[in-house]
């Protein structure tokens, strides 16, 4: 398996195509595995809406939406990340199954506790629903397991042009961080789901499981960082059809990737302090809006040149 050259490709389309044409068979069935998992939670809109629309709430139909689209598109990143790494593809298949298997369950069991009417996090009420949270934690860490994994190699054996390198790079540590973020949420929730003097399961709607203190919303990191992985590289694929060199390639990618590491730093600040999301002082509104700005600006750049470049089949060269 030789590394895509994005340069062979007149349109980011196109490449796609080259992506799958050049794909090995088991990172199609990745695709194929991650297409199916986003279809699953796009069709659980219908649900959401009929129920009334209800996106909070341990039993919302929310979930088995944000889960599916969520680890569908983290499946399709891991996946591709291994067109770039070709030397090793036989781990790349093993870590990228884990993966999916890992994601499959978790979504599994999300999807039939909020059919049950039941939460699927945090739920101790029955020895079942203990079984069902513990098993979704245990195939989680695998998950975790294999994201390390995947990030370390990333150091070591991948391949390509610096902007995409590092676009990846960066996307993984955050991927990983993720995880991190994951286990957190886990740490502060399971005190709050359990009666200690009783040991029986005491969900209070007054202090979910993920909120950290009084409002810090421990969602949030965890969701902004476990979308690194495709923000960056989709901007550097979209930076080839720019006509900028590498340098500027580069410089641009560092700058949005500044961005979103200082976003998750600060959401992360924000939930450790017990604020609620929009509960912003005037320091910590100037720190979000700039670093909105670090992350949209390179795209809103990117894009009309892409867009002034494509028509005369002009592409980026390194």
């Amino acid at each position: 398996m030789s590394v895509i050259n994005v340069n062979d490709y007149s349109s980011p389309l196109d490449l796609l195509r080259g992506y799958w044409q050049k794909a090995e068979p088991y990172q199609r069935r990745m695709y194929w595995l991650a297409a199916i998992l986003i279809l699953s939670g796009l069709v659980h809109i219908i649900p959401l809406i009929l129920s009334g629309g209800e996106l909070t709430g341990p039993v919302s139909f929310r979930k088995p939406v944000v889960f599916g689209i969520s680890t569908g598109i983290s499946l399709a990143a891991t996946t591709w990340v291994m067109h770039y790494m070709p030397t090793r593809q036989r781990l790349g298949a093993i870590l990228n199954w884990a993966i999916a298997i890992g994601f499959y369950v978790e979504v599994i069991l999300i999807d039939m506790q909020t059919w049950r009417g039941v939460p699927s996090h945090f739920n101790f009420s029955t020895a079942f629903d203990s079984a069902v949270f513990g098993t979704m934690g245990f195939f989680i860490n695998v998950v975790g397991l294999a994201i390390l994994v995947l990030t370390v190699m990333s150091f070591i054996w991948l391949k390509g042009s610096p902007t995409i390198k590092w676009a990846i790079r960066i996307g993984l540590i955050l991927l990983l961080v993720s995880q991190v973020f994951g286990n957190l949420i886990v740490s502060n929730g399971v005190p709050r789901s359990i009666d200690f003097e009783t040991g029986e399961y005491a969900y209070n709607e007054a202090a979910p499981p993920s909120i950290y203190d009084l409002s810090g919303l421990m969602k949030l990191p965890h969701f902004f960082a476990m979308h690194g992985i495709q923000t960056l590289p989709a901007l550097a694929l979209l930076m080839f059809f720019t006509g900028w060199d590498e340098r500027r390639r580069m410089n641009t990618l560092l700058i949005a990737a500044l961005g979103y590491i200082a976003l998750t730093t600060i959401v992360t600040v924000q939930v450790f302090r017990g604020l609620a999301p929009f509960d912003l002082d005037t320091v910590s509104l100037a720190m979000h809006l700039l670093s909105l700005v670090l992350i949209g600006l390179p795209f809103l750049l990117a894009l009309p040149a892409a867009m002034r470049k494509l028509p005369q089949g002009i592409v980026a060269t390194d």
